[in-house]
């Protein structure tokens, strides 16, 4: 059984990334108030404070509770208003990357708290360090941070914006060659279809472009051009769902959400979790697919083509996370088989075993871009599409 153990020995490792906590962070201008609040979602009683991305200084519960002095209850309502500085320690005491355990823990005895700020060498904040995490030791688990993947025909692709597991570039590549190559196919067969069927009804229906207007708003051939469409589409997303990205793409969506959720990374228990993924790009697609095809029936029977336009994008306003959501359950997924789950399983472990030995850093948004995999996957679909803009230039115009 593979069982995914992202825990950390002292007697292991030095490091200290995996004791690296996303804690929540209040900014100057915030109240006390929102800090008690916000110490609602966190395991101690410090949170450090945040001006233009870098540390300043930590409040803590302690310093608050000195408001119970107050007696008079409006004043001491009126003093939760005051901004967290009126409380805040300014004798900083941060983490750096590059520190040892031992040296983390003298850290920790000196300044007497229970949380403190991982830093850079210019001040930025990278995270936060919790001295409950040192003492259990042996028992803490490697916090992944945001995740963010992609299936491709030959596995998982997982990254945190900084590191990559799983599948390889050219493996994204493959994969959105793959999608490009479902788009150009999708269409071609749909041209041909019209072709033969031009010759059995004696009718050029090749004229029924994806830009066609009924003539005065014509509904039988504005309702011809509206169903080629929908074809076209319909024909795209079968492909997809055929393919072998769906099933790589459920077993990437269920093992976020079991790091997500804290669940053991085991085939049986992933394959419980949910195939849709609030944060895939199948939403974004969703949503060009519904103003796409609501513009094209828009055109079709010739409406207002000022109000269209606006009546398209509130319609995919509304609804394109639910229609993206559909489509993931039903269309760009499948029931992912065991080795498709091992793939997403073993990409979180490889995920997890980088990210235990990485030092905390800034991570700069071109290695954001190249990690979110969407260039390599541009890259592979580039000339699928480009053949798809040569065979059939005048049709999709």
């Amino acid at each position: 059984m593979n069982r995914f153990t992202p825990i950390s020995s002292a007697d292991q490792a030095d490091s200290i990334t995996d004791l690296l906590r996303a804690a929540p962070t209040v900014s100057p201008g915030d109240s006390i108030q929102r800090f008690l609040d916000m110490l609602g979602y966190a395991p101690f009683g410090t949170l450090p404070v945040i001006e233009h991305d870098k540390l300043i200084g930590y409040v803590c519960l302690a310093e608050a509770v000195d408001l119970l002095r107050i007696d008079d209850q409006h004043l001491r309502q009126t003093s939760l208003y005051a901004p967290v500085t009126t409380l805040m320690n300014r004798d900083v005491h941060s983490i750096r990357p590059s520190m040892s355990r031992s040296q983390v823990e003298q850290l920790f005895l000196v300044a007497r708290t229970d949380l403190l700020a991982v830093t850079d060498d210019f001040g930025y904040y990278l995270g936060c360090i919790a001295a409950r995490d040192l003492l259990l030791g042996a028992h803490v688990p490697v916090r992944l941070p945001s995740l963010s993947g992609m299936a491709t025909p030959f596995g998982v692709y997982l990254s945190d914006g900084t590191l990559q597991a799983g599948a390889s570039n050219l493996a994204l590549a493959a994969g959105g060659a793959t999608i490009g190559a479902c788009i150009t196919l999708s269409m071609v067969l749909i041209r041909v279809s019209l072709i033969g069927l031009s010759r059995v009804f004696h009718q050029d229906l090749t004229v029924y472009s994806l830009d066609y207007v009924a003539p005065d708003g014509d509904f039988i051939r504005g309702s011809i051009a509206v169903s080629i469409h929908l074809a076209t589409t319909a024909l795209f997303l079968i492909m997809i769902r055929c393919s072998r990205i769906a099933g790589y793409h459920a077993a990437e969506h269920q093992t976020v959400h079991a790091i997500e959720r804290g669940e053991p990374l085991v085939a049986d228990v992933v394959a419980r979790m949910p195939r849709p993924h609030p944060r895939c790009g199948t939403n974004l697609m969703g949503g060009a697919i519904l103003f796409v095809n609501l513009m094209s029936i828009g055109r079709a029977f010739n409406f207002d083509q000022e109000s269209a336009p606006l009546l398209a994008a509130v319609i995919t306003m509304m609804f394109w996370r639910k229609f993206g959501t559909f489509l993931q359950a039903v269309l760009t997924t499948r029931p992912a088989s065991y080795k498709e789950l091992m793939s997403g399983i073993n990409a979180a472990e490889s995920l997890a075993t980088k990210y235990r030995n990485f030092p905390p850093h800034r991570t700069k948004i071109i290695r954001r871009i190249w990690c979110s995999g969407m260039l390599q996957s541009l890259a592979g679909m580039a000339p699928a599409i480009g053949l798809l803009a040569y065979l059939l230039g005048d049709w999709i115009k």
